[in-house]
């Protein structure tokens, strides 16, 4: 797979003024900082996600994530591999197993950027996350692993309050509830 982040990010189409920002941010980072694909860049590095939901768009799968103890995405380090769609997957399987689940698009589905407080390893440091949208019909073949302490398919309509209204997941939400339109006006059609 080609993936060239300059020209992925210059395809996709944003119309939240936060995600805006973060292209921006992003593709300076990526400019910039030689090392922006590894943890050695101390201050930010890239991250890859996957936002997993159910081919009808009514599911979304989060982990309980341990270190952070949040419910987040699967997602992680790209730890050298500029090939961000391939990090998501690489997460993705790893910490779900959702082996059988279908990339929709090699331009992301979302952009973020938050801080990760510091830790006994790593000073705080802002990840810059490119999230990939993956469906899957497959429901029941997901298991958490050991960096988890639980998976659970939230129903789209719930996501922003079962996550506190946390900004990221309040757009995720939007987007989704978008792909749910889209998917009626078809049926219908």
């Amino acid at each position: 797979m080609v993936f060239e982040l300059p020209l992925v990010l210059d395809q996709i189409n944003i119309t939240d003024p936060k995600e805006k920002e973060y292209l921006k941010l992003m593709l300076r980072l990526h400019f910039k900082e030689p090392k922006a694909y590894s943890r050695e860049s101390l201050k930010a590095h890239f991250t890859a996600s996957a936002i997993l939901i159910d081919s009808a768009a009514e599911n979304i799968l989060l982990l309980h994530h341990k270190k952070l103890d949040r419910w987040l995405q699967p997602g992680g380090h790209a730890d050298g591999n500029k090939c961000l769609p391939e990090v998501s997957m690489k997460e993705l399987h790893e910490e779900t197993n959702a082996v059988s689940a279908k990339l929709m698009n090699i331009i992301p589905f979302d952009l973020d950027i938050h801080t990760i407080p510091e830790n006994k390893n790593e000073p705080e440091h802002q990840h810059y996350d490119l999230r990939f949208l993956w469906i899957t019909d497959n429901l029941n073949e997901v298991r958490s692993n050991k960096e988890s302490k639980g998976l659970k398919w939230i129903p789209v309509k719930e996501l922003a309050e079962f996550t506190g209204g946390e900004s990221s997941f309040v757009r995720i939400q939007k987007k989704i509830i978008s792909i749910q339109k889209n998917l009626l006006e078809t049926q219908g059609a």
